[in-house]
């Protein structure tokens, strides 16, 4: 079985996150991974269906977790290629800008990453235009033990959205979105998250850090919609 994924599916820019995404994290960088959720579930939802039946289609034989697997080796592809592609810039940046720096490459894995387990979603049969699609985002990320929890969080996320967004960036809010950002990619806040954008360091362990994050991520993705039933939650 070949790679179900055709070139038209990779020819999303994930450094261009969707209109208004960018400014709700930076003025609230605590809530960014109820942000991230909730805009991939409205960017990814009904596309991750229209992928689901098309593969189904195409590949009428095989499982769920078949394609899931296939959903997840492209995806640590692109995680690769998206962290390969961010480190040429960051070999070339003081030290000092490494943290300021890295952002947009953490931003980009974590939309990978999203559309990911959307697409892992669809292809067991759930519903993923449901909002519940991005209360278990946040599960499966380790934002929140249970879905009820996630979802209270995602609605609560949701009613800020509607409000008017803050006009200053939080004191510190660039490291807190940091901090919130490496989280939600599955990447911890460390010396090895640092030294992505140290010279002749960052390629490679930018490329590797992103695909090991994201299968990993893929892996509880495929482990969780497996196991639970179509349509429950």
């Amino acid at each position: 079985m070949t790679d179900v994924l055709e070139p038209d599916d990779d020819e999303e820019d994930f450094r261009n996150l969707p209109e208004g995404l960018w400014d709700r994290l930076r003025a609230e960088p605590t809530h960014a991974p109820e942000y991230l959720a909730l805009a991939a579930v409205e960017r990814w939802g009904e596309h991750a269906r229209e992928f689901a039946r098309r593969v189904r289609a195409e590949y009428p034989e095989a499982s769920g977790a078949e394609l899931a697997e296939m959903v997840k080796s492209r995806h640590a592809t692109l995680a690769r290629m998206e962290g390969a592609a961010a480190g040429v810039p960051g070999a070339f940046v003081p030290i000092a800008g490494a943290i300021v720096s890295v952002v947009p490459d953490l931003a980009a894995l974590a939309w990978i990453q999203s559309r990911m387990v959307v697409q892992i979603a669809a292809v067991y049969g759930h519903d993923t235009t449901d909002q519940d699609m991005a209360a278990e985002l946040l599960v499966l990320q380790g934002f929140y033990n249970t879905t009820e929890m996630a979802r209270i969080a995602v609605a609560k996320a949701g009613q800020r959205i509607a409000k008017r967004l803050a006009t200053n960036y939080l004191k510190g809010g660039t490291l807190v979105l940091v901090r919130q950002l490496f989280r939600y990619v599955g990447i911890k806040f460390s010396r090895a998250g640092l030294l992505r954008a140290i010279p002749l360091l960052a390629i490679p362990l930018s490329a590797g850090v992103n695909e090991l994050a994201t299968r990993s991520l893929a892996n509880r993705a495929i482990k969780f919609y497996d196991l639970r039933p179509r349509g429950k939650s």
